[in-house]
């Protein structure tokens, strides 16, 4: 009997606000010393540092010389800078970045038992999961953002769902403190930060209070403050940089490759320029596998633009924005297209294969002055890489995980829909949120790359979490009162 009880109150807590069970803080202690031991064994197999160039080499320029790199995170670089610049060594990089991989494994299995009434055991496996996840576990390793940027995220959705169960107005401010944060270390976040700040206001509400004064002061609140901070995050980029306010100077250029298939010479604003620059571009535009030729290539539309530009990098970085809106705004369904091919290559083996191994660095060298600032610094010559290390021969195992990943937030959706009467709001922030990360990963991007899914890899494995734990519920549920039939 005492089953079917606990069974019954855990199914009677309502959507909005779950019922935390006296077990959770003895299930947080198991799940915290598990990952820590899992996560301390997998550094221990794996300690060697990796390297993603030419982003590596610009993440350290910052870290030792305070450089400002025009097309990259820039606070990721200073957060490096007190660990590598005393010690002249990466183990340091290493264990903060395992470490804050760990709390984000930790804070999923909290969330699940805290917010969607997971037992401890569902708790434990999905936070174990969590740890061992193939591309969250090689990232801690590289000298990049996604560790770091994984962690932030799982912040950002616990914000979320303790402010849509309590509604503290210091909770959604929070919320836009950690999305700028996100947007600092990884540009794809904003479409993200931007979405939570319309949706949870309106999400904390419900159906019934949609024209009550609350709702309509959060959203005031959430907009004005999210907009605020990442205008003061763009005028200290701009500062620092010694340049005009923006995100980044390479945005344009980013998003001209990107919607090359798209562009055509109308879409150049400068009309009297408009053969010129097409006579400059010598790949074809037609094709979504040229994309990444655009951008790094000569002969691409990048260069093109840049040689109209004489040269002027910023200047050429506006007109490549500004072409690829126009072609954007001019072909919405084509944009549509290019997004649909990049998902199909999402679910081809061979493309997924070659891009697992080009976010292991085997396809980038690094340049000279990278190889001498490594040597230098650090004793490391990365003029001879292996990849033959634990966590990368894992993560090169992973095609199915990515598979899975780009398809749950689909499979989300319909589950959600099959319960329509039961679905919780939180249902709905991890769905929104979800999809909004996979659009971010097949529109403004050059290729299919699973490193573009940050952070969809932690969220996937919640969203799993989350299913899970309703059916194990159920399965509980069930035995419960059938052992009550049976006794009866």
């Amino acid at each position: 009997m005492r089953v079917l009880r606990r069974c019954e109150d855990t199914s009677a807590e309502t959507p909005n606000q779950p019922v935390a069970r006296p077990s959770d803080k003895p299930a947080v202690f198991q799940i915290i010393v598990f990952v820590f031991l899992l996560k301390a064994a997998l550094l221990a197999a794996d300690p060697q540092p990796g390297f993603h160039f030419g982003d590596s080499g610009a993440y350290l320029a910052t870290a030792l010389a305070k450089w400002i790199p025009p097309d990259r995170s820039f606070t990721y670089g200073f957060l490096l800078r007190p660990l590598v610049v005393q010690t002249h060594s990466l183990i340091p990089v290493l264990l903060l970045q395992t470490t804050l991989s760990a709390l984000a494994s930790i804070v999923a299995g909290a969330i699940l038992l805290r917010y969607f009434g997971a037992s401890r055991r569902v708790a434990v496996c999905f936070s174990l999961l969590c740890a061992v996840e193939p591309l969250q576990l090689m990232s801690e390793r590289f000298v990049m953002t996604e560790a770091v940027a994984a962690f932030g995220f799982s912040l950002f959705v616990w914000a979320c769902l303790e402010f849509l169960r309590s509604s503290k107005m210091w909770l959604l401010l929070l919320v836009q403190v950690i999305g700028v944060g996100l947007v600092s270390l990884r540009f794809s976040f904003i479409p993200v930060v931007l979405l939570v700040s319309v949706v949870l206001p309106l999400l904390s509400a419900g159906k019934s209070r949609l024209r009550s004064r609350p709702l309509w002061t959060r959203l005031a609140l959430a907009i004005v403050a999210s907009q605020l901070l990442l205008f003061g995050y763009r005028h200290l980029f701009g500062f620092l940089s010694y340049g005009p306010p923006a995100y980044l100077y390479r945005d344009g250029d980013f998003l001209a490759a990107d919607m090359a298939p798209l562009i055509t010479p109308h879409d150049f604003p400068i009309a009297d320029e408009r053969t010129a620059l097409f006579q400059k571009i010598h790949i074809p535009l037609d094709g979504i596998d040229s994309r990444r030729l655009h951008r790094w290539v000569p002969g691409g539309i990048c260069d093109a633009i840049l040689q109209i530009a004489h040269g002027d990098e910023y200047l050429a970085n506006q007109l490549a924005r500004r072409t690829a809106k126009r072609a954007m705004l001019r072909d919405p369904l084509g944009v549509v297209r290019v997004a649909a091919g990049t998902y199909r290559e999402f679910l081809t083996v061979e493309k997924i294969e070659w891009a697992l191994k080009l976010d292991q660095g085997q396809f980038v060298s690094p340049t000279p002055d990278d190889v001498r600032m490594i040597r230098g610094w650090f004793g490391i010559d990365v003029s001879n890489r292996r990849f033959d290390s634990l966590t990368k021969r894992w993560e090169r195992l992973a095609v199915p995980w990515c598979w899975l990943m780009v398809a749950l937030p689909l499979l989300y959706a319909v589950e959600i829909a099959a319960r329509r009467p039961d679905a919780m709001r939180l249902d709905l922030l991890l769905l929104l949120t979800a999809l909004c990360i996979l659009g971010t990963a097949v529109v403004p991007v050059e290729i299919a790359n699973p490193r573009y899914l940050t952070p969809l890899p932690w969220l996937s494995v919640l969203i799993l979490g989350a299913m899970a734990a309703r059916l194990d519920l159920r399965l509980r549920t069930a035995k419960a009162r059938s052992q009550t039939a049976f006794a009866t």
